[in-house]
């Protein structure tokens, strides 16, 4: 379509350039721009200098906004096929294929910011308010506790659901976990209480009861019998005796509670009781035997000299001759005994030669007689 050319407004009498920024050269003459053209400048009839004014699109800004989305109020593209509403009217906003959606029922007052959605007012109960072009005011994580979580960040205001973490609670614990912590997932409680470690992938010692353990792999409820120690690793002393079907040792210290078996001794049970050895039995048994050896050697000893010593007396050579010659047994009897004490007590007093004396006997026929017993 031809345009109505002003000539006065040519810079150079070719007219290739036009003094007003309102108009465009052409066939040597200066053409008016659209007025959809954004400060009504252009360099052709195909191209806005700055785009299009509000409500126009295309190259020449020839198209209008609610040509393709009655509820647009700006949009951009270079043609139908391109098209994108960029602000709706009040009420709407822009979706993800740039076309008006009403605002959501989920914003307070239904009013939302018409390029984003956002709810201007906030989000109801139960939805949080993410800047987003395809639903504002998205509800809170079903993981959330309660459903509830902060209108502005979606933050879950009462904590994550076991099995789930991080600050929307949208992230799940890994396998095995029931539990996680919330803001780096390190599992805190396992789905089996035979499992442990940060990502419970570590089974429980066989050792504890149950074979159950805390996250730390610290058995839950102590040791099966026998066992100690905070993974059960331990067995009990060897050598602690029994009680019918008790721990043989204590939880606490592996003592033994019940005492040793065998010749075993101390809390532990690991002391051999001391025994005596061959080597500490001999020597007493000698000495006693020594001692015991020296007596009867002394004793003998004794007798024997006694016996020698009587042997060598003059008065038992007399007593002697006296039973040769048939003499009274009483007199024999006597002379020996007084002899014996005389000579007994002289020796004592360190004397050789005993002395002599004149026995005298009652025979039988009631006669007097004298006997000198000679040295």
């Amino acid at each position: 379509m031809a345009c109505t050319c002003v000539n006065s407004i040519c810079q150079s009498s070719v007219c290739n350039t036009c003094t007003n920024a309102s108009y465009y050269p052409e066939d040597k003459s200066c053409c008016p721009c659209s007025n959809t053209c954004k400060y009504a400048s252009c360099s052709s009839p195909k191209h806005c200098t700055h785009g299009c004014k509000i409500g126009y699109y295309g190259t020449g800004c020839q198209f209008r906004c609610t040509d393709n989305d009655p509820n647009c109020g700006e949009c951009n593209g270079l043609n139908s096929t391109d098209f994108k509403c960029v602000h709706c009217i009040d009420g709407y906003y822009p979706n993800l294929g740039g076309l008006c959606k009403t605002c959501s029922n989920n914003c307070i007052n239904t009013k939302c910011i018409n390029s984003t959605g956002e709810c201007e007012n906030g989000c109801l109960d139960g939805f949080w308010n993410y800047p987003q072009l395809d639903g504002p005011c998205s509800p809170c994580s079903k993981s959330c506790i309660l459903g509830k979580c902060n209108t502005s960040t979606g933050h879950g205001t009462q904590g994550c659901q076991n099995g789930f973490w991080n600050l929307t609670c949208e992230s799940k614990c890994t396998h095995n976990c029931s539990i996680c912590e919330r803001i780096s997932g390190k599992c805190l409680v396992c789905s089996s209480t035979g499992l442990f470690g940060n990502e419970c992938s570590l089974t429980c010692s066989g050792k504890c009861v149950n074979a159950s353990c805390h996250m730390n792999g610290t058995c839950t409820h102590g040791c099966i019998s026998d066992f100690v120690g905070p993974f059960c690793e331990k067995a009990c002393p060897t050598n602690c005796a029994r009680k019918d079907f008790d721990n043989r040792c204590s939880n606490e210290t592996g003592n033994c509670l019940y005492g040793c078996i065998g010749e075993f001794t101390g809390v532990d049970c690991m002391e051999a009781l001391k025994q005596e050895s061959s080597e500490d039995i001999v020597p007493t048994a000698a000495i006693g035997g020594g001692v015991a050896a020296g007596v009867i050697v002394v004793v003998v000893t004794a007798v024997a000299v006694f016996i020698y010593l009587r042997r060598r007396s003059p008065l038992y050579d007399t007593v002697q001759r006296a039973n040769n010659a048939n003499l009274p047994e009483e007199i024999t009897y006597a002379a020996l005994q007084a002899k014996d004490s005389i000579c007994l007590t002289e020796m004592s007093a360190h004397s050789h030669v005993c002395g002599e004396t004149n026995v005298e006997y009652q025979n039988t026929d009631n006669e007097q007689h004298t006997y000198e017993i000679a040295n």
